[in-house]
Parts: C-alpha cells; sequence; structure tokens
C-alpha cells in the first residue's frame, strides 16, 4: 500500500474543488497549532454537553468582568458557528482583545466565522485548510532549511548563487519568496507554496542546480508548515538527524 500524505491529501482536495480551488479557505493567520487543537476540543466538548448554541447570557457574560478565560473561549467557538454578520462583527471586535494565547484564538474563531459567512453567501460548501504557518490565497507558508555539505559558513558567491536558483524555480512553480536568511552552515527560508504542489519536488532541483557549480548544498534538507525554526533548533535537528543515522543497524539473523 503506497504511503498516503499531507502532499496527497491537499492534492486530493484541489481535485475535488475543481483547478481554481473553489471552496478551499487558506487559514492566512500563523496560528500555533497548539491553540488550533484547543479550539477544535473545546468545539467537539460543547456539540457533546449540547450547548454549541450562542445564546444571550454568553453575550452579556462577554462584557461582564466576571467572564473567566474558558468561558470567554467557549463563547469564541460559539460566535465562530454562526453565519450571522453580527457575530462575524463582534469576532472582529474580539481579535483586539488582550488574553495572551486566547487573541490567537479569536482570530481563529474569527477566520471560520467568515468561511461560514461566505459559503452561506454563494451556496457552496467550504474547506478550511490551517497550518502552524498559515498562508495566503491558494498557497501554503513553509520554512525550509538547507545545510553547507562539508560544515563550512556559505560564502557570498555560493549565497549568491543558491538565491538565484531559489528564485529561478520559484517563479517556475508560481512559488513566492518571502526570506531567505544566512547563519554559517545554515540558510533558512520562508515561502508560499501553491496547495497541493509537491515540495520535493521544488526543493531537490534547485539544490541539484546549485551543486552543478560545486557541491557546497547537502542533499538533506528541512521543510515544515509547522513553525519557524531558529537557527538554533534547526542545528539540533539536523544533528539529532546525523546521530539516529550513525546509530548502527542490528543484522538480521535467520531462523
Amino acid at each position: 500500500m503506497s504511503e498516503f500524505n499531507e502532499e496527497d491529501l491537499l492534492a486530493s482536495l484541489r481535485s475535488m474543488l475543481g483547478p481554481k480551488g473553489k471552496g478551499i479557505n487558506i487559514l492566512e493567520e500563523q496560528i500555533s497549532l497548539n491553540v488550533q487543537l484547543e479550539y477544535f476540543e473545546l468545539l467537539a466538548r460543547l456539540k457533546k454537553e449540547g450547548r454549541i448554541e450562542l445564546i444571550q447570557e454568553d453575550i452579556d457574560l462577554l462584557s461582564s468582568e466576571e467572564c473567566t478565560e474558558e468561558e470567554f473561549k467557549e463563547i469564541l467557538v460559539k460566535l465562530s458557528l454562526s453565519d450571522e454578520v453580527s457575530s462575524f462583527r463582534m469576532l472582529e471586535s474580539l481579535t483586539s482583545v488582550e488574553r495572551n494565547a486566547d487573541n490567537e484564538m479569536a482570530r481563529l474563531a474569527l477566520q471560520q466565522s467568515k468561511m461560514l459567512i461566505q459559503g452561506s453567501l454563494l451556496n457552496e460548501s467550504q474547506i478550511m485548510i490551517s497550518t502552524g504557518l498559515g498562508g495566503k490565497a491558494d498557497k501554503l507558508r513553509y520554512f525550509a532549511a538547507f545545510f553547507t555539505a562539508d560544515g563550512s559558513p556559505f560564502s557570498e558567491s555560493q549565497q549568491a548563487v543558491l538565491e538565484k536558483e531559489i528564485d529561478f524555480f520559484f517563479e517556475r512553480n508560481n512559488c513566492i519568496k518571502e526570506t531567505v536568511e544566512f547563519g554559517e552552515d545554515v540558510s533558512t527560508l520562508v515561502c508560499l507554496i501553491p496547495l497541493g504542489a509537491s515540495v520535493k519536488d521544488i526543493f531537490k532541483p534547485i539544490i541539484e542546480e546549485s551543486n552543478s557549480l560545486g557541491e557546497f548544498i547537502a542533499k538533506h534538507f528541512i521543510v515544515t508548515n509547522i513553525k519557524r525554526m531558529t537557527i538554533e533548533e534547526v542545528k539540533e535537528f539536523a544533528n539529532k538527524r546525523k546521530e539516529d543515522d550513525s546509530k548502527e543497524i542490528p543484522e538480521e539473523t535467520a531462523e
């Protein structure tokens, strides 16, 4: 059985909803996966308890100093499930409320409400795709990291070559480069890639073409749409991979 990965899923969604991605809503906000998980767990609990409907007491509680953090989150979820414009406007105002991580949940609830209203007006099904790094229009945001092959710092000419190949292949694949940074033997990239595109097929040629002018980039690289990693996190992850790869695999014994 072939592995069904994230790229397969995204490509299938695009196929079902047409070439223009009609009905697909990519969450543009960068909202942590922990907050997203908390939102959907709270949604499931409220449905199970039969408390999913927004009532007047909820509205009154919002303006009360007695409103607890948990009650605030519950009301956000309830508001997000309403296709009423008044609920959307209320969520718009709540996104400016400084309540630590709850501000992220308010922005997530706002996007959910926007999607429901849009679906109601167009009379069509809507699907929201959310990742830790968000996205824009029909593209998802990714963080990538490249490494020098020998562990030495990127030279100025090597930096120029890598950026040139990134620009070339991104233009060919309708991707958008947001930032490129270099930190000694590591280069990090934040970019937008079309929904359903093969990330591997975009990044491998960049490395291959860069290395045609000298084998200076390692073949292994990091790509994630969960979070932006610091240089320290990138190096820690890379070192752990090297340790795992260097571990001896026990020989199988014939029975």
